[in-house]
């Protein structure tokens, strides 16, 4: 977080440091570090409805809760990799 406010602060001051702020957010590593943060945060998000619909008493079967199990899992990596894509 106070990376993400640095470079916000950054970009805003002036052209060069937008350039310069654009340019240190495209750098490889830093758009690997986005794509683990993006993946994390759908395959909560993923996990979270598969825990809801558990909840409910959907899907308490050994076998379908591994089935959901893995199906979170790909559909979170299937869906990250649309993202970072698009992004």
């Amino acid at each position: 977080m106070p990376f993400l406010t640095w470079a916000f602060c950054n970009s805003i001051s002036s052209d060069l440091n937008f350039n310069k702020t654009a340019l240190i957010l495209n750098a490889w590593p830093v758009i690997i570090i986005q794509a683990f943060f993006i993946w994390a945060l759908i395959h909560h998000l993923m996990a979270g409805l598969r825990h809801l619909l558990l909840d409910l008493q959907i899907g308490n079967d050994l076998i379908v809760a591994r089935f959901s199990s893995k199906t979170v899992l790909s559909i979170s990596f299937l869906l990250t990799a649309i993202v970072v894509y698009w992004v």
